[in-house]
């Protein structure tokens, strides 16, 4: 860890740093090729998200004439109109 990041990890609590150091041990192996963040506009379904999102990675297995594995994560923010 560089110390830039020294700061921010003693910040988080002891679950969260293992969390952390768990999830990069599974991925570090992979040989990363693409890194893709997704943001919509508006008010999507969850189904909606994840349905643009394999849309996209067929589109990239297509444009890359390879096999594209993707690991997503998800998050969203309450709708502030009441609806």
């Amino acid at each position: 860890m560089r110390d830039s990041n020294a700061f921010w990890r003693r910040s988080l609590s002891p679950w969260d740093r293992q969390a952390i150091d768990t999830v990069g041990k599974w991925l570090r192996p992979i040989p990363w090729q693409w890194f893709v963040t997704a943001t919509f506009s508006g008010n999507i379904r969850a189904e909606t998200a994840v349905g643009k999102l394999r849309l996209f990675a067929d589109h990239l297995e297509r444009f890359s004439r390879a096999n594209v594995c993707y690991v997503a994560g998800q998050e969203s923010k309450p709708c502030l109109n009441g609806v």
